[in-house]
């Protein structure tokens, strides 16, 4: 399930983003372009992935064609490739969202598809309860029918703890994007369900800078929040 392109070893693209001309006209999505040391971690993933599936990874003399690292950069983002190799072999997605949820201070805002983990929820609730702005954006017309329902079950407790929810309602939203006290964001493929956090190969970027989350605010969540409808019981 992740999404990943690396172009020259160098530069690389990471995101929601399908690939297919019914998820560029018809979906709303979201993708990364990523350069710097983080881009050797992303190809690092790539090929434990193709090794793994029985691909053959390249001789140390051809590496050099998929490894063209670009030095640390001043203004650049202290930024984590966080692996989940699925198959219930590993939490590290989960652990990552929950260690951030759980120690939010001031804001959460999230955009996710599939959202119908009970610890997750009950993550947001416990911030909203001591105070924390929490703002969970959903898709209002989802393509999966049962997990619309399952998210629409946690409303009532979402809202009731003081958290705000809110349907997109344009198209199919499928971005997987948090931003937390404005200095912690993730991007990535993993869905906040059973099926990613526990089965599924997934991969997100954790950035940790004010920089990037707070580009984030305005290009996406604010458009967003004036296309979406808050649900409020």
């Amino acid at each position: 399930h992740r999404k990943v392109l690396v172009v020259d070893g160098n530069k690389a693209f990471t995101g929601g983003m399908n690939i297919g001309e019914h998820y560029q006209r018809q979906w709303h999505d979201q993708q990364t372009l990523v350069t710097g040391p983080a881009v050797k971690n992303l190809q690092d993933a790539f090929f434990t992935n193709w090794k793994r599936e029985g691909g053959t990874v390249p001789e140390q003399a051809e590496l050099a064609n998929y490894y063209r690292p670009e030095p640390d950069q001043v203004d650049g983002s202290e930024t984590y490739v966080v692996q989940h190799t699925g198959d219930m072999t590993d939490r590290n997605i989960k652990a990552a969202y929950l260690k951030a949820f759980n120690t939010a201070e001031k804001s959460i805002t999230l955009a996710n598809p599939y959202f119908a983990d009970a610890d997750v929820v009950q993550a947001l609730c416990n911030a909203a309860k001591r105070g924390v702005e929490v703002k969970v954006v959903l898709p209002a017309e989802n393509d999966m029918a049962i997990v619309k329902r399952a998210a629409a079950a946690y409303y009532p407790d979402l809202i009731k703890s003081g958290a705000q929810v809110y349907e997109y309602q344009d198209r199919m939203a499928h971005q997987k994007v948090a931003v937390v006290d404005g200095k912690w964001a993730t991007v990535g493929s993993s869905n906040l369900d059973a099926r990613s956090l526990e089965y599924n190969d997934e991969m997100n970027l954790v950035v940790l800078d004010e920089k990037f989350a707070g580009d984030i605010q305005p290009k996406m969540f604010d458009i967003d929040l004036q296309q979406s409808k808050r649900i409020t019981s």
